[in-house]
């Protein structure tokens, strides 16, 4: 399996690819977004994280179901699978990823927004979500100070990325 670092040079550049369409399109393809997320369940089920990883294969499948009705889908497998598992870490995640579903299902952010979201913890776990919903909620408190009615949310996403990249391990959970 690639270790922290090597995952670093993979994630990074993806990620600043998507941010720089979202900044010139306001629109990031299913062919850059779906790699990583397939990348990250892969990457996650071989390391010992299964759990994770069939986590967010079915969240994925219960986003095609209608609006309400995948809405609940996924709220009660995001709540009740990392109960059921008994895994402490499962149910940290389940909890973020729950709010980037909601986020998403309720339309504060897009689908490709989503996506990425849910592939960073398979990676690097739950801890690299927070310091990107910190950046985000930055970035998004400056968009409504500029009075700016939408903003492209991976460039946040990026930028929290790089910045736990460059927060010492033992500071994170």
């Amino acid at each position: 399996m690639p270790d922290r670092v090597s995952l670093e040079l993979i994630v990074l550049p993806w990620l600043a690819f998507a941010a720089i369409l979202d900044l010139r399109h306001r629109s990031v393809p299913n062919w850059l977004t779906l790699p990583g997320l397939l990348g990250g369940t892969l990457y996650a089920a071989f390391s010992g994280k299964w759990e994770l990883a069939l986590l967010v294969m079915l969240l994925v499948f219960t986003s095609d179901l209608p609006s309400y009705i995948g809405l609940g889908a996924g709220a009660a497998l995001l709540t009740f699978f990392p109960l059921v598992t008994g895994n402490v870490e499962l149910i940290f995640t389940g909890v973020l990823m729950l709010a980037v579903f909601f986020l998403w299902r309720l339309g504060a952010i897009g689908g490709a927004d989503a996506k990425v979201l849910l592939a960073l913890p398979l990676f690097f776990g739950s801890s690299v979500l927070l310091v990107v919903f910190v950046a985000g909620g930055l970035y998004g408190i400056a968009a409504f100070v500029l009075h700016k009615k939408s903003i492209p949310y991976v460039v946040p996403i990026f930028l929290g990325t790089s910045l736990y990249f460059l927060i010492p391990s033992q500071f994170l959970f």
